[in-house]
């Protein structure tokens, strides 16, 4: 159980950024009534160093003076400037312009964050271009609304966008065809761990290579594949199990029972131990919704959102019996589910409501005087190791659909992880939400996923890569391949080591991955605009990322080892080796028998090209080889022959007569046909003698 300690008081001081945000909105309008025109983006300004002269009529005296960077020599200070017009504040206090201009130049005189590769300072490279986001296949309003305010251009799926948000996972045609400066929220094998029953077989595995370390789940067994496995288990131990679909969401299907007879014997179900002791809060059982953000998959990166919600039932908890066991308003905490519930209330304060802040949360954890670091430390621990279960059929997947991405990254998802605590405690991954829900039904949605949405698209290195530069260099890839099928024989033949660019099976140029410098450029991004997220992944302590390396080499130990199937098939593999040895042996022998019939006949000793000499050993590979063309000879033979035998039968059963032939005059015409073909002199007779006897008749 984690140790109590005293509260501590939190320093909730924003910092110079969040200060240079809330003053830039609070800039006087201009002679229009309108606010100064700037870009409703993540965008890039400089302070100008030159002398700001004489000063417009309708301007405030010491107000700063912003223009784009354009490539000036004095252009030192970079600040990034974020407008959200979808947060408008009340009371929003005005700012003097001497207020303002020495918050600007707090802000200015910090210096960008460097990252040291190989004795490089690394500084992100940022354009100030519009970005464009795709948001037709999206159900969720608030990302188009909160896309709009940021001054994102939407357009349709067909045009050249930066950003595509869509709910379900993209076909495969779509991921190949992405161009390198293009970004999609989907991975492409993230279904590892979004569907129940994958999740589940990719934790049941790890938790057999490492049995003290993945003990984040409750147990879980895939029925029908497991019910004898479960039996046993129910045998030995008088517990409650929660059944639920492989792959349904939103609490459907889900049902609790103390006696798994009452289970199909051919039903497709995820059985899980029901936590039969969680945590409380006011009596109602509750569980998290973390939003968690993997930006790269090859190196992991993975940030978690410091605010979520935690969502409870709509009546108070009692352990599971016979007689409440159907009450899905009692045991789920699914918020499609618990809202059908007459007794479900909407918050009226952070503290309040079926539906709550991740803060209050923790307010009411540091009240009751637990230790919120160490509680959340387990959370990243379990979110982490989730992730990794996943992590080579991640890598290889996006290996093999953005071969061409060398810029940044192709994919960014952000997940939903319904995190269980129980009453020691202890965080329980339940399941893991590939498109997390961010419909804003109340004001606490509001609060959470508006943010939430705009520090994602915040994190994203989109503005780092030149769009235009891309198609150009595309384009000019493009036309050298067309002309390289013409000039490859002539520049072989001028340039001595001429080798054609390496390609893959698909046609597409294979180049590398993403490289070191635009890999530290996406870093330096990322930790420059964090936001309300953290970074779990590398993690920051060393002594953590040397215990995280261990569960990559996951590929290298065997995945299914000391099973049945697994000794079935080592017990085969060995009888098939025996065999091909058995074989060998018995070639051997009769390749020495055919050796000294040939000496006995010829009475002297006769080496043929290819003959044994005394001693030496026979390749398996020759032997194998001719016995193999030996058998293909004969197979040819066979069908050759039994391809000729069905031609015969075909022509004898067209030749044969038939009553219906006979009726309508085929028979005759085609032996008449035959006979002309094959005797001339003979058909040309019968064709006098028929017409001298049509002449004798008239």
């Amino acid at each position: 159980m984690p140790s109590k300690k005293s509260p501590r008081p939190t320093n909730c001081e924003p910092n110079p950024y969040t200060r240079f945000f809330n003053a830039h909105k609070s800039l006087p309008p201009d002679k229009n009534g309108q606010k100064q025109e700037i870009y409703n983006r993540e965008s890039v300004y400089v302070l100008s160093n030159k002398s700001r002269g004489k000063r417009r009529s309708g301007r405030e005296n010491n107000q700063p003076t912003w223009r784009r960077r354009g490539g000036g020599v004095n252009e030192d200070h970079i600040m990034v400037v974020t407008q959200d017009n979808t947060q408008q504040q009340r009371d929003k206090p005005l700012l003097t312009a001497s207020q303002l201009d020495s918050i600007c130049y707090d802000v200015i005189k910090e210096p960008p964050m460097q990252f040291h590769v190989n004795g490089t300072d690394i500084v992100p490279s940022i354009r100030g271009l519009r970005l464009s986001v795709c948001v037709e296949h999206t159900r969720f309003q608030l990302v188009a609304k909160v896309t709009r305010n940021m001054g994102f251009q939407h357009v349709p799926e067909h045009r050249l966008w930066n950003i595509q948000w869509s709910d379900s996972t993209p076909h495969h045609d779509l991921l190949r065809n992405m161009k390198r400066f293009q970004q999609i929220n989907h991975f492409p094998g993230m279904v590892e761990i979004c569907r129940k029953d994958l999740l589940s077989r990719n934790l049941n595995r790890m938790l057999k290579m490492f049995p003290g370390d993945y003990r984040i789940f409750p147990k879980t067994w895939l029925m029908p594949t497991d019910a004898y496995d479960v039996a046993i288990y129910a045998n030995k131990h008088k517990r409650t199990f929660i059944l639920k679909p492989y792959s349904a969401g939103q609490g459907r299907g889900i049902w609790i029972t103390t006696d798994l007879r009452t289970v199909g014997k051919r039903e497709k179900l995820i059985c899980q131990t029901y936590i039969e002791r969680p945590l409380l809060i006011d009596g109602y059982k509750f569980d998290l919704r973390v939003y968690t953000l993997v930006t790269s998959v090859d190196p992991l990166r993975i940030f978690v959102y410091n605010e979520g919600l935690a969502r409870f039932a709509t009546q108070k908890y009692v352990p599971p019996t016979t007689g409440n066991s159907h009450n899905v308003f009692m045991h789920l905490t699914n918020y499609c589910l618990n809202r059908r519930n007459s007794q479900y209330m909407v918050g009226n304060g952070p503290e309040a409501g079926s539906k709550r802040k991740l803060s209050a949360f923790n307010k009411w954890l540091v009240d009751h005087n637990y230790d919120v670091g160490e509680f959340w430390a387990s959370v990243d621990d379990a979110i982490i190791k989730t992730l990794i279960s996943a992590w080579p059929t991640l890598k290889h997947n996006y290996n093999v659909c953005f071969p061409k991405h060398d810029k940044i990254q192709a994919s960014f998802q952000l997940l939903g992880f319904d995190i269980l605590v129980d009453w020691k405690l202890k965080p329980y991954i339940l399941e893991v939400n590939h498109t997390p829900s961010l419909s804003a039904d109340e004001s606490v949605d509001m609060e959470v996923k508006r943010p939430l949405i705009r520090d994602t698209l915040n994190m994203l290195s989109t503005a780092l890569v030149d769009k235009e530069q891309i198609i150009r260099d595309d384009r000019t890839e493009h036309r050298a391949r067309l002309l390289r099928n013409i000039y490859n024989k002539k520049a072989a033949a001028q340039m001595p080591g001429y080798s054609s660019p390496i390609r893959e099976v698909g046609g597409h140029d294979v180049r590398q991955a993403c490289s070191i410098g635009a890999l530290t450029q996406q870093i330096a991004w990322e930790e420059s605009h964090l936001g309300n997220y953290r970074r779990i992944m590398p993690p920051r302590d060393s002594s953590k990322v040397n215990y995280y390396c261990k569960f990559y080499e996951q590929n290298k130990q065997p995945m299914f080892a000391d099973t049945v199937a697994s000794r079935r098939r080592e017990q085969l593999n060995l009888q098939a080796i025996q065999k091909h040895q058995r074989e060998r042996q018995q070639d051997l022998i009769q390749q020495q028998q055919i050796h000294t019939q040939a000496q006995n006949r010829m009475g002297k000793h006769v080496r043929w090209p290819g003959d044994l000499v005394q001693g030496e050993q026979v390749n398996p590979v020759i032997l194998q080889s001719r016995r193999r063309r030996e058998e293909a000879e004969a197979y040819a033979k066979k069908h050759r022959a039994l391809i000729a035998r069905e031609i015969q039968r075909q022509k004898e059963q067209l030749l044969a007569p038939t009553c219906a032939k006979e009726r309508l005059g085929i028979w005759q015409s085609v032996r008449r046909e035959k006979r002309s073909q094959f005797s001339p002199k003979r058909g040309q007779q019968h064709h006098q003698s028929l017409s001298s006897q049509t002449a004798t008749k008239s």
